[in-house]
């Protein structure tokens, strides 16, 4: 019984550690100067996103809805976001009516099975981490117009989101459902 209890103590001792159970701000001051912070251009790397998603969802939305507000009536009105990852189409999923913007989609994880059909609007707002090019071979013109910084990323290629407006898409949502296929973890 004394071995259990010590391996008992040992883990609730162990428990900031490994899950993010402190505010943000009792982490970085207490927990996190134990944590190794070797992100080139970040503040620090925080190894657990869920201490700092809070700010950094709401700074994503309301850079988007900056985005969003800029585009003319007509593009407004049939304008969706592509996340390139599953965590941005999620977060816009959740935020985007406190925001007053339109859905998002992905081709990324589980978000493929759930991608629209048919014809792709002419303007699409997209979103992504630092990933070059990655829109380029879908539109004929993307245009890079907000950069959103992650002081706090844990990751050098989530340290920077950045938000494009795409326009005159090169294909319809079938085709590139079809090209995405195999590649929806990229």
């Amino acid at each position: 019984m004394y071995p259990l209890t010590i391996l008992l103590f040992l883990g609730i001792a162990l428990i900031p550690f490994g899950m993010p159970v402190y505010t943000f701000n009792h982490y970085l001051n207490g927990i996190y100067k134990y944590e190794r912070k070797e992100i080139k251009g970040g503040k620090c790397a925080v190894p657990f996103d869920e201490y700092y998603t809070k700010e950094k969802w709401k700074e994503t939305m309301q850079q988007l809805k900056l985005v969003y507000d800029s585009l003319p009536t007509n593009e407004k009105q049939n304008c969706i976001i592509w996340g390139k990852h599953y965590a941005q189409v999620g977060a816009i999923s959740l935020f985007r009516a406190d925001y007053n913007l339109p859905k998002a989609f992905s081709f990324h994880g589980s978000f493929y099975t759930w991608t629209p059909t048919g014809k792709m609007p002419e303007t699409i707002i997209a979103l992504s981490y630092q990933v070059g090019d990655f829109f380029q071979p879908y539109f004929e013109e993307v245009i890079p117009v907000k950069t959103i910084y992650n002081p706090y990323s844990g990751t050098e290629e989530e340290l920077y989101q950045i938000i494009y407006i795409c326009k005159k898409p090169r294909q319809n949502f079938d085709k590139i459902k079809e090209l995405f296929k195999s590649r929806i973890f990229e």
